[in-house]
């Protein structure tokens, strides 16, 4: 049974490609701030709330992508961890000038050539991450090693030299080799001796002209055993189309079904709750349009970030953070239709697509959510209690593409924020972050 191997190569860079976008977006956002602060100081306007806040990093635009990102791989990533510090820096450098500006003491020079080389320090960094994403080598068999770990394939990631970088539990329990005793050799290691040169010559004319070879090969394992299996290579280029490294996937042909199907369910669904993530929502979400389109529909869109749940993990420790958003993934699935959509968007984020409702039952919906949320949870044999923050857009009304429908719902859903949170909003014209 063949492996699929385009959803293989779609998850891999759809990851990469997925934190890119974030990251433009939020690049954008940041831009706008520093302008918006550097307005404020230069025409005494009235400053906003959130940069006066206890933590004024947590409440933009950036530092919500920042801090909602919860890939242990980016995290560990040296200019994400560096922009943290120039992040927190940088907002607190602008509050104490707001906050002297509003005093009406004067802003030095100095000051001013503080802010411009803390903004130009988090400029290079984020340009240092943007370059990581995009041509790092190893990010993408990192990011795809912590998908694939688990699964039942043996997938090897190799560099252009063809020496191996990464492989999975699988790749040992097939061939009897540990990860450490593979990286660093070529696949050669697990050669039977069944196929001559020629065979591997036209692998790799294949692989070279069309950047991927699959088939059936003999290998032989560290016991000496030897065993067939099926063999799924793709390169994985940059921007020019260099190959810049190759991913191999091999599986007993028997179990191919059953491996293409919890690959599936790897590259589709949350881990943790078991809903929608945040590549099938956007499919999920682009075929409700077209539906809505065809019938004449209203659909509502709805951006929920919980509120509390980062005290919850800070208190109780990671296991009852999960816990907790396990319970609110049932919660809302017992909110909702059979027909409707709620997916895990991020951290805790959640995301909602609602069809053919009226605007009245837009807001019950909207309730209903709200206080299902509200009830306490039962945690490490403690009753906690949390809130959401919950925005929503409609289409057509705001819009007719994905994007700009989640763009409106996550700006009402910051304007919950801005009011106390607990509660709901519908977008409005007019509104901003």
């Amino acid at each position: 049974m063949m492996i699929n191997h385009h959803l293989f190569t779609r998850l891999t860079s759809h990851e990469a490609q997925r934190y890119t976008k974030e990251l433009e977006l939020a690049l954008d956002a940041h831009v706008r701030w520093l302008d918006k602060i550097n307005t404020t100081l230069l025409f005494d306007l009235q400053p906003d709330s959130r940069d006066l806040a206890e933590e004024p990093h947590l409440h933009c635009q950036f530092g919500r992508w920042y801090h909602g990102v919860d890939d242990s791989v980016i995290q560990a990533m040296s200019a994400f961890e560096a922009l943290d510090h120039a992040h927190r820096d940088l907002h607190a450098l602008a509050k104490r000038l707001l906050m002297q500006n509003g005093r009406g003491e004067p802003i030095s020079q100095f000051d001013y050539r503080m802010m411009l080389e803390k903004s130009l320090r988090m400029r290079d960094l984020i340009t240092r991450l943007r370059v990581d994403f995009r041509q790092d080598l190893h990010l993408i068999s990192r990011l795809m090693s912590k998908v694939f770990d688990n699964a039942g394939d043996g997938v090897i990631v190799t560099g252009p030299d063809g020496k191996i970088l990464h492989a999975n539990r699988a790749f040992t329990e097939i061939t009897g080799y540990s990860i450490e005793e593979a990286v660093g050799r070529t696949p050669g290691l697990l050669s039977s001796g069944r196929h001559d040169e020629t065979f591997y010559e036209r692998m790799w004319q294949v692989l070279t002209d069309s950047g991927h070879w699959e088939g059936e090969i003999w290998n032989r394992r560290k016991d000496g055993s030897i065993y067939v299996e099926w063999l799924s290579i793709s390169a994985i280029q940059d921007d020019m189309g260099k190959a810049v490294s190759y991913v191999g996937i091999f599986s007993d042909i028997n179990k191919g079904r059953e491996n293409e199907e919890r690959l599936y369910q790897l590259a589709h669904y949350d881990g943790l709750t078991g809903l929608p993530n945040r590549m099938l929502f956007e499919e999920l979400f682009r075929q409700a349009l077209r539906r809505a389109r065809r019938n004449g529909e209203m659909i509502a869109v709805m951006f929920l970030d919980l509120d509390g749940f980062k005290l919850v993990n800070d208190t109780l420790g990671h296991h009852s953070g999960d816990l907790l958003l396990k319970q609110v993934a049932a919660r809302l699935r017992r909110c909702l239709r059979a027909s409707d959509t709620v997916a895990r968007f991020g951290g805790d984020e959640f995301t909602i697509v609602a069809h053919d409702l009226t605007s009245e039952a837009i807001h019950i919906l909207s309730e209903k959510v709200v206080r299902a949320l509200a009830d306490p949870y039962l945690l490490n044999d403690e009753e906690w209690r949390i809130t959401v923050s919950l925005g929503v857009s409609c289409y057509p009304a705001d819009g007719s593409d994905p994007e700009k429908l989640l763009r409106c719902a996550d700006i009402a859903m910051y304007q919950v924020k801005e009011a106390g949170k607990n509660g709901y909003r519908v977008f409005e014209p007019g509104m901003t972050l």
